[in-house]
């Protein structure tokens, strides 16, 4: 079965990164700092999430090939990190990096097995009459990694990492049909001739929520091409469900993701839910996230920490008048609950901050979030401000408030290299799956992963 699984998953392309075409502007309000673009020896542009700024998420054949001769073969561990809605006057942070031996365990299929027998264990649960979804495994891609990086990248906003589905909670985090924001930086045109300098954006959203047995024949449609439906029958008589790794998504706006910035993470409700991965040649508004919903318990031992932004608050001109509002995520991702206590420590008078979401016992691997307030008066703010919010024995974050530019024209060095790139012509095993038909056509075409 996972011989026919890697057969069916030749459907989607394999390109060099990802982004939006025919897209809209992301405004400089609208961008969040912890999402982050770069390039290195291995790919021309991809995109990333800062995490507690230490640390990158992003899609893995953005460091390295994943198939062929030098698959898992990292050509450079040196990366140019550009942070900033524009890219040609964004930030730009030269950095190296490591990827700790413990994140291997991240990619073993074990782990990923036993999650997914508990959320099989749930879909069963949805069709009693008749023993269950069948179970249908799939080839797991892989296509994401953690960098660790020599010098921390300060970032503002922050996201909190979450399964698509929750198998402890039985808390279905992104659901179907729910629109979410997809952004990046790579081609803004059909003809794959233009990188786009400022950020771009479109719609997207699931067509099944991730527990959902699934019918056995796709439907289709002109704009998506085929696609998976729900079972709706209790009975689940030829219902289905897939093990994997990776989760399908869809363009549903005009603009669509397509060469130039994989690595881009899919985000609701601040919340991060996977990385762009690639997309299907012919049906364009067809994308797949490397998610991590089979990854999160492999996440804990590799962090053993509480994450949050490296430097929360905001960067504001002298004079400014207006009230901000600071979102501060904070995820336990250590093996064990602890007893959040918020307690906000200011002296200026100018910060307050909604903390009843982190004012509990959180989980490991769970995740709250405080809402903070500057400026409410409407002051004129004419020298730094500062404050902190205590959490736990040992554990306080910082809040600032400052006048640091956000775009600059010097490197913030750390150990680098050169960068450069390849675009490369690949043989492409396109294929069709239409119920249990699987057509075969051997097409070349140039199929840069996303």
């Amino acid at each position: 079965m996972r011989q026919l699984g890697l057969l069916l998953a030749t459907v989607m392309c394999s390109t060099a990164s990802y982004a939006v075409v025919n897209g809209s502007p992301v405004t400089q309000s609208e961008y969040q700092d912890y999402v982050v673009s770069f390039s290195n020896a291995h790919t021309a542009n991809c995109s990333g999430t800062l995490l507690g700024g230490e640390y990158l998420l992003t899609a893995r054949h953005c460091i390295m090939p994943i198939s062929g001769a030098n698959s898992g073969v990292i050509p450079s561990y040196s990366l140019s990190i550009k942070q900033g809605v524009t890219k040609s006057t964004a930030l730009s942070y030269e950095r190296t990096f490591t990827m700790a031996s413990s994140f291997s365990s991240v990619n073993a299929s074990a782990d990923k097995d036993a999650l997914a027998a508990d959320i099989y264990n749930d879909v069963v649960a949805n069709y009693p009459l008749n023993g269950g979804a069948n179970l249908i495994t799939w080839p797991y891609v892989s296509d994401l990694v953690i960098l660790k990086l020599n010098s921390p990248i300060p970032h503002t906003t922050g996201g909190i990492l979450a399964p698509i589905y929750n198998p402890t909670t039985d808390a279905t985090l992104l659901p179907k049909n729910t629109d979410f924001v997809f952004r990046g930086w790579g081609y803004v045109d059909e003809a794959e001739s233009q990188l786009a300098d400022t950020m771009q954006k479109t719609t997207a959203r699931l067509f099944v929520d991730y527990k959902d047995g699934v019918n056995s024949v796709d439907l289709f449609d002109v704009r998506y091409g085929f696609y998976k439906t729900a079972c709706t029958d209790a009975v689940a008589a030829g219902c289905q469900w897939y093990q994997k790794d990776y989760t399908e998504f869809y363009s549903t706006s005009t603009g669509r993701p397509t060469v130039g910035d994989s690595g881009s993470p899919v985000i609701h409700n601040n919340r991060i839910f996977g990385v762009l991965s690639k997309g299907n040649i012919i049906y364009v508004r067809q994308h797949e996230m490397a998610d991590l919903t089979l990854l999160m318990d492999a996440f804990v031992p590799y962090f053993n920490k509480v994450l949050y932004p490296y430097s929360p608050g905001k960067h504001i001109k002298s004079g400014d008048t207006t009230t901000y509002s600071i979102a501060v995520p904070v995820q336990n991702m250590t093996p064990n609950a602890i007893l959040f206590t918020p307690v906000l420590n200011d002296s200026t008078g100018l910060f307050t901050a909604d903390m009843t979401d982190c004012d509990r016992l959180v989980e490991s691997k769970d995740g709250c979030v405080i809402n903070v307030t500057f400026n409410a008066a409407n002051q004129a703010i004419t020298t730094e401000k500062s404050a902190s919010i205590y959490l736990a024995s040992g554990l306080s974050i910082p809040l600032t408030v400052d006048f640091k530019s956000i775009t600059s024209s010097v490197v913030d060095s750390g150990n680098t290299g050169k960068c450069w790139f390849r675009r490369r012509q690949f043989k492409r095993h396109s294929l069709i799956y239409i119920g249990s038909i699987v057509h075969l056509a051997f097409t070349n075409e140039k199929t840069e992963r996303y």
